[in-house]
């Protein structure tokens, strides 16, 4: 009998052991899983392109002391590979076309275009940046799926896909050349969102992109065109009411910097005129003016282009700091807006 209660308590005890033995491995089990730092797979370049495979995505990592700077770099990333993408591209066109006379003039507004730019992105995503104990810095992948991206953008190439061509036909049926100029240059301006679009369109689905290529071409065209007409046009400059020939110099420089010629002999099939109107007067306090200019550009005394500006009044304490100021605004006016 004694036996048997000995025996008894032995089981129990090796039972007791035997659920402590379970504990103890479960929590050091568990204590080693708490230990084990789990990251996110696209830290790594296979595992980034693994989760954003190139043909679906355009994607850059960056490293950054903070989760913003992670961010804005990954960001930075990915504009400096569209450009690049974007002029690649254009230096393969370049190459392509190079037999075509005015092509260089086009390679500099392309080129300007770009550079000029907010090269804007449509559809960047981002991952949540990611604390690297390792690295002690944020990393964190900026990513656009390319399909979203095109889906976007489309509608704007679409529109000019249909307007650019018609309002260049139009432009092109005007028989004067400045007039045929302007109507040119006012339909390129529908090229503005076009590229915006059409460059981003060539970095994110380049295959798709090749379908607006035409309007490409025909831009290229149009500038060559306006190229050709400007090159066979001589205008003469007058101005009436000019004080030391700031009106008639500034005139002259737009029209040089438009790759217009100028001339001052007889030798000329165009007249630019301007007419200054600066009438001071006096107040009881200062001398005062609204100053405001007329040019109207002539082709065998026919008006084929006119530009008007009335100015803000000029004040001052005597007429000579009236003037100065009233022409100094007239010549700003003249260079920012004529043949705008």
């Amino acid at each position: 009998m004694l036996r048997q209660i000995e025996y008894a308590k032995l089981r129990r005890i090796l039972f007791f052991s035997v659920i402590i033995t379970i504990l103890i491995f479960d929590l050091s089990a568990k204590s080693k899983n708490k230990n084990v730092k789990s990251f996110p797979i696209w830290i790594t370049e296979e595992g980034k392109n693994s989760l954003f495979p190139k043909d679906e995505y355009l994607s850059a990592s960056a490293f950054g002391s903070s989760d913003i700077e992670a961010k804005s770099k990954a960001a930075a990333e990915i504009s400096e590979n569209i450009k690049t993408i974007i002029k690649t591209n254009l230096s393969s066109e370049y190459f392509a076309t190079e037999k075509n006379e005015n092509i260089n003039s086009y390679r500099k507004i392309r080129q300007n275009i770009i550079s000029s730019s907010e090269n804007t992105i449509y559809q960047l995503e981002y991952t949540t940046p990611y604390y690297s104990p390792d690295y002690g810095m944020y990393i964190c992948v900026a990513y656009i799926n390319r399909r979203k991206a095109f889906d976007v953008i489309q509608p704007k190439l679409d529109k000019t896909q249909k307007l650019f061509p018609s309002a260049y036909e139009k432009a092109l049926s005007f028989d004067d050349d400045v007039k045929k100029i302007i109507a040119i240059q006012n339909a390129q301006k529908i090229l503005n969102d076009f590229y915006e679009s059409y460059d981003f369109a060539i970095a994110i689905a380049p295959e798709k992109a090749k379908a607006y290529s035409e309007i490409d071409i025909l831009a290229a065209e149009s500038f060559s065109k306006i190229n050709d007409i400007k090159s066979k046009i001589k205008i003469c400059v007058n101005v009436i009411n000019d004080i030391n020939n700031q009106v008639f110099d500034k005139i002259s420089d737009c029209l040089s910097k438009e790759n217009f010629s100028i001339t001052t002999s007889n030798d000329n099939n165009y007249e630019a005129k301007a007419t200054v109107n600066v009438n001071v007067t006096k107040t009881p306090s200062t001398y005062q003016t609204n100053p405001s200019i007329t040019i109207e550009i002539f082709s065998n005394k026919n008006s084929v282009y006119s530009y008007t500006r009335q100015l803000d009044k000029v004040s001052g304490f005597d007429k000579d700091t009236v003037y100065h100021r009233s022409y100094k605004n007239l010549c700003n006016a003249i260079e920012n807006d004529f043949l705008k």
